[in-house]
């Protein structure tokens, strides 16, 4: 849950939250990509029959499921502005009463689109970038533009001013990986230059290879961190702090495993491209390697279903995805319970070790399916 709550927490106000059974529904509207970003699995595993914008028809069978969300994020593997429907999608979106929003390269943020993410009240846009300097961005992003990209984030925020708009809350997203981490206090400074509303980091955690497994900043091991890594994002939130200025970033220090992971796939779910319905965008990979604690290791897709063959609330009422789910859900009731005794008005030692002892013996007994021990998102990152 914390990806999506941290990016949409500014936008809770106000949402009616009634019969809101998903905190979001993720919809990979495009598996295709014009960039050839180098840490990114687009670029390197060429899954065959995998490159595709889903189709209005399968996009048609979800709609009904949107009112019953909070959100709807049209972001998957690809890039969304390349589906030639996007707009009618944001629409059909809005009108379901669910609030819509994507990730974009901003390569194809033109005037055109521009117009439309206010004119379709969109309420949510990042634009990823890779680096604070065209020579760096353009590097680990192949194929963009790092000038054209800012000039274009510098006209929807003076377009967003002069329209009076409120929407979209306009964002940038920073991939922080060992070949740009020195940048990170100059992107933060220039996210504030260019009049965004806030910046946050994301670690390379699809470390699907091994030169993945070299660029990536966070460590498995709490003494393999290195220093300057840290000073940096100090730095950048030093400068955010000065300016009151709102910049986020995931630990570069695994922590304990946690209750549940952001995608918390008992209150999220991802449809692939060709309309597969699985937990979350990694385990919606039909080719998934992954590299844990230096260690190879790979996992088939998580399918539960496909909306093309099947209703969706069918596949979401399988047992076998039921099953799936509630150790989430188990997991985050014992988390729960956890802290309420911590914010209990005169908390005492005794009840809070037992609480503690319960808490864990409650994770033991609904241990996570095996195709999540191995992902960093359970342990913070």
């Amino acid at each position: 849950m914390e990806f999506f709550s941290l990016l949409f927490k500014k936008k809770e106000n106000g949402l009616n939250k009634k019969n809101k059974i998903f905190e979001a529904i993720q919809v990979e509207v495009s598996s295709v990509c014009n960039l050839k970003c180098k840490f990114c699995p687009t670029t390197y595993l060429n899954e065959k029959g995998e490159n595709m914008l889903m189709s209005w028809e399968t996009f048609q069978k979800l709609q009904s499921l949107f009112s019953k969300a909070k959100w709807v994020y049209l972001q998957g593997w690809g890039e969304p502005l390349l589906h030639p429907k996007i707009w009618e999608m944001v629409a059909m979106i809005k009108k379901e009463g669910a609030r819509v929003g994507f990730t974009t390269n901003g390569t194809l943020l033109n005037e055109k689109a521009i117009t439309n993410l206010i004119e379709y009240q969109v309420d949510l846009i990042s634009t990823s970038i890779a680096g604070a300097t065209s020579q760096t961005h353009e590097k680990l992003r192949c194929n963009s533009n790092f000038q054209n990209i800012c000039n274009s984030i510098k006209s929807l925020v003076k377009k967003k001013k002069m329209e009076k708009s409120k929407k979209p809350l306009v964002t940038l997203s920073y991939m922080l990986i060992k070949e740009n981490i020195v940048e990170l206090p100059q992107a933060v400074k220039l996210a504030y230059e260019l009049g965004v509303e806030d910046i946050y980091t994301t670690n390379l955690d699809y470390v699907f290879s091994e030169e993945a497994n070299q660029s990536k900043i966070f460590v498995w091991d709490k003494s393999l961190v290195n220093s300057s890594h840290e000073e940096y994002i100090q730095e950048a939130k030093k400068f955010a702090q000065s300016k009151d200025f709102t910049f986020r970033s995931y630990p570069i220090i695994l922590e304990e495993e946690q209750a549940v992971c952001a995608l918390n796939p008992s209150k999220l779910v991802f449809i692939t491209a060709n309309g597969d319905v699985t937990p979350c965008t990694y385990l919606g990979r039909k080719y998934n390697p992954r590299y844990y604690k230096n260690k190879y290791v790979q996992w088939p897709r998580k399918v539960f279903g496909n909306i093309n063959d099947q209703e969706f609330i069918k596949i979401w009422e399988n047992p076998v995805y039921k099953e799936f789910r509630n150790k989430f859900e188990n997991r985050v009731k014992a988390y729960e319970e956890l802290i309420s005794v911590y914010t209990d008005y005169e908390p005492n030692l005794t009840k809070i070790n037992n609480a503690q002892r319960n808490y864990y013996q409650r994770l033991k007994e609904n241990p996570l399916p095996v195709e999540c021990q191995s992902c960093p998102k359970i342990y913070g990152i």
